[in-house]
């Protein structure tokens, strides 16, 4: 007997820009894989196969009454890659990339082109919390530094990483989906010399200490896991915390462990990105 094809439940939301972006913070906390724009005031997200939105959208409709919040019918896999394919073109990223998917014409540019294909993976590099991320590990990550890309997802993270001189990287996804799409994109680059593919959770996973740490995730994630995302950066080193909605940032700095402080607080939207030294092992 043939499994049941994939599909990914879905809601439709529309309003006010800046609601929007408040809501998707609920969005993510709540595990959603990924969003998609449909115009200026409506997006749709994406949720693992068999997800009940039920509550989820009950609460949205109680914390956003100026949003329209709609239920819809899951988008099974193969329509969302067309529509991923339909609606997902080469764009600029931070000051240095471009990302071209494999289905448009490559293109003469000055800038570095990432060459990333969603597949089934969530993530291509136009949510403001990726370029927050990309943006800082332009600045700060070093030829040669070690790095570490906490929930992959495509590897965008990774593969800039790369390209910038940084060795060895190291990228963990613990989706089976994301992970096949990671290594695909790393063999696209090509990087298989250099960025390391892991499939595990953040618990699982033995890694050695790196310069630099990414973790570009939510809330949830980031506070659940921090003890352990903390272990791989060496003293000295930099972590990257991305995935804040503007009001949890200030909350997720006092919550910091001794021996940690920021160095940089950026934002862009209502998300923040901050870049945290590790100054010892307290």
């Amino acid at each position: 007997m043939e499994p049941p094809p994939i599909s990914y439940p879905c809601l439709h939301l529309s309003g006010r820009h800046e609601e929007l972006e408040r809501a998707s913070g609920v969005l993510f906390e709540a595990g959603c894989l990924g969003t998609d724009e449909l115009d200026s005031s409506t997006f749709r997200a994406y949720f693992p196969p068999g997800s009940n939105l039920s509550s989820l959208h009950s609460r949205l409709v109680d914390d956003f009454p100026t949003l329209c919040s709609t239920l819809v019918e899951p988008i099974p896999d193969e329509d969302w890659l067309l529509t991923w394919k339909k609606d997902l073109h080469g764009f600029s990223l931070g000051r240095k990339f471009f990302v071209l998917p494999s289905w448009e014409t490559e293109l003469s540019t000055p800038r570095t082109v990432l060459h990333i294909d969603p597949e089934r993976a969530f993530g291509t590099g136009t949510h403001d919390t990726t370029r927050l991320s990309v943006e800082l590990i332009e600045d700060f990550a070093r030829v040669g530094a070690s790095v570490i890309d906490v929930g992959a997802g495509t590897g965008i993270l990774s593969i800039a990483a790369a390209l910038l001189g940084c060795r060895p990287v190291v990228a963990i996804e613990i989706d089976p989906d994301a992970a096949a799409c990671l290594r695909a994109n790393i063999v696209r680059n090509p990087l298989a010399h250099v960025v390391r593919a892991q499939q595990c959770s953040v618990s699982d996973a033995e890694l050695d200490p790196a310069d630099l740490v990414v973790a570009n995730l939510n809330i949830s994630i980031l506070s659940e896991y921090w003890t352990h995302i903390s272990k791989w950066v060496r003293v000295g080193g930099l972590l990257i915390a991305s995935g804040l909605l503007l009001e949890q940032a200030e909350g997720f700095l006092k919550a910091l462990p001794t021996g940690q402080q920021l160095v940089q607080h950026r934002t862009a939207g209502d998300w923040a990105a901050l870049l945290i030294q590790k100054a010892s092992d307290a």
